[in-house]
């Protein structure tokens, strides 16, 4: 635990040390925030979780809440053979109802985007557009 610690306290002394004007950042300080940002990564999944997980208080006048309603819809893709990326997207593809019902569509896909392939991007970006 005194070594977690003590990393904590480096990185963050490190982090100090960065830039506080664009014009004024060096080849390191970039190297650094960007091992920090790698170093980083897993709390993405974690949000992703928590976001879709914040979807069984959303219902909005549907039958079922929007956890229950994508789970359903991941599970049918899985059903129908999709790839792994579709799955993903059936899944997470209302997760920006989290953030804004208005544009969930669009927030989903440019949260997934680094993640999946462009065909399945446009599908998440424009599934709104498929419904009555």
């Amino acid at each position: 635990m005194h070594n977690l610690h003590m990393h904590e306290k480096t990185t963050t002394s490190s982090l100090n040390n960065t830039f506080s004007a664009m014009d004024s950042s060096n080849k390191d300080q970039w190297m650094a925030i960007g091992h920090e940002t790698s170093k980083n990564q897993p709390r993405v999944a974690q949000s992703i979780l928590t976001m879709l997980n914040s979807l069984k208080d959303i219902v909005d006048g549907f039958s079922v809440d929007q956890l229950t309603h994508s789970l359903q819809t991941a599970t049918r893709a899985e059903e129908d053979k999709a790839e792994p990326q579709m799955i993903v997207a059936a899944l997470c593809h209302d997760i920006g109802k989290a953030i804004s019902v208005a544009n969930h569509a669009q927030i989903a896909a440019e949260i997934l985007r680094p993640y999946v392939d462009e065909d399945v991007y446009n599908v998440i970006r424009t599934h709104q557009e498929f419904q009555g």
